[in-house]
């Protein structure tokens, strides 16, 4: 294989080899096409959390406006009422059985993030985990002052969960809502597109 470069002064300076070749590639419209099947994944989030008028409800909803603005991004709450509209019309779910109603959400949604800051949020995580359907969808925002064991009752549960623990900080700074939740989801498109 032959050098990639060297470094001088902290930078690396390509090759005339590699330097060709990355020429070779822009031009040939690469980066234009990694592009635009990026833009071309859809994602579909279900976002739980607290409900409206409990702590943590305002930084749920900068969560949301934070990921509807990122191109092909559709972020909802289970009970924002088109999604509801949905479940019931096209799934034929029974609007009173609020249990099949959320699974049937969980399982149209391509990911399922979860502030996990009170009991309600904690129970349904813990329920959708059950799911195989649904666990590899399942990112659980934890706040750091929950890191538990593996060992424990909640390790267990969310053992096939992907948990991402965030400080007190983050979440009074407004960076777990703009730029982590965010920085989570591109990330999950930019998988999707390189499948």
């Amino acid at each position: 294989m032959s050098d990639p470069g060297h470094a001088v002064g902290g930078v690396l300076h390509l090759t005339n080899e590699l330097a060709a070749h990355r020429d070779q590639l822009i031009s040939e419209g690469v980066l234009e096409q990694a592009n635009a099947d990026l833009a071309a994944v859809r994602l579909s989030v279900m976002i739980l959390g607290p409900r409206d008028g409990a702590h943590g409800y305002s930084k749920r909803l900068q969560i949301r406006d934070a990921l509807n603005a990122i191109d092909g991004v559709t972020a909802r709450f289970p009970e924002d009422a088109d999604f509801i509209d949905v479940v019931i019309k096209r799934l034929q779910v029974d609007p009173s059985d609020v249990v099949a109603l959320e699974l049937a959400q969980a399982r149209l949604a391509h990911i399922i993030l979860a502030l996990d800051i009170s009991s309600g949020v904690n129970q349904e995580v813990a329920m959708f985990s059950t799911y195989r359907q649904l666990r590899g969808k399942i990112i659980d925002l934890v706040e750091d002052k929950h890191r538990g064991t593996p060992d424990s009752f909640p390790g267990h549960v969310r053992r096939f969960v992907r948990q991402e623990f965030f400080s007190e900080d983050e979440f009074d700074s407004c960076n777990l809502a703009t730029k982590r939740c965010p920085g989570l989801i591109t990330n999950e498109k930019v998988h999707r597109a390189l499948r």
